[in-house]
């Protein structure tokens, strides 16, 4: 029930749009995700996992509580942008992404290992990664090694703020 079509909104979507839908090539999921990396790196940020699908992409990240997470979203899709500025012509729009996005805080270890693992297992992924300290990626879809996260829940705040 939560699919079914609401009327009217396919045409209002379509008329704020600036330009064409913009759908990546496995070619420009690669740039985008080996991007995340390096911005997630520069921040000083961990990134756990990440999946870039045709026109959309997930990332499960940690970074210091005082960092908000529309900053986060801001600067992924920024420097992604930038990279694929140089190696594709811009979108017709102008941008390669929407004006926004979901940003999810994750309580515990437990929600930050949920969200590795849907953002792993979301379907027709045309690039995904797994931070090597975690595993192989087919060993944790298939239940083996999980990621190293805390599991003590009675720790004090480290002050972290993990984003799924």
């Amino acid at each position: 029930p939560y699919d079914r079509d609401i009327p009217g909104l396919h045409e209002k979507s379509r008329a704020l749009m600036k330009g064409n839908p913009v759908f990546l090539s496995v070619e420009q999921a690669d740039v985008v995700l080996t991007q995340f990396q390096e911005t997630a790196a520069h921040r000083g940020w961990k990134l756990h996992a990440g999946s870039a699908m045709a026109n959309h992409f997930h990332l499960v990240v940690t970074a210091p509580a005082e960092v908000l997470t529309d900053e986060i979203l801001r600067d992924f899709k920024s420097y992604a942008s930038r990279a694929l500025n140089k190696r594709c012509s811009k979108p017709s729009s102008g941008t390669w992404w929407t004006a926004s996005g979901s940003r999810r805080r994750l309580p515990d270890s437990h929600a930050v290992v949920a969200a590795i693992r849907y953002v792993l297992e979301q379907y027709r992924p045309l690039a995904r990664w797994l931070n090597p300290e975690h595993g192989a990626i087919e060993a944790f879809l298939s239940g083996g090694r999980q990621p190293a996260v805390n599991d003590n829940d009675d720790d004090d705040d480290d002050g972290d703020n993990t984003a799924g």
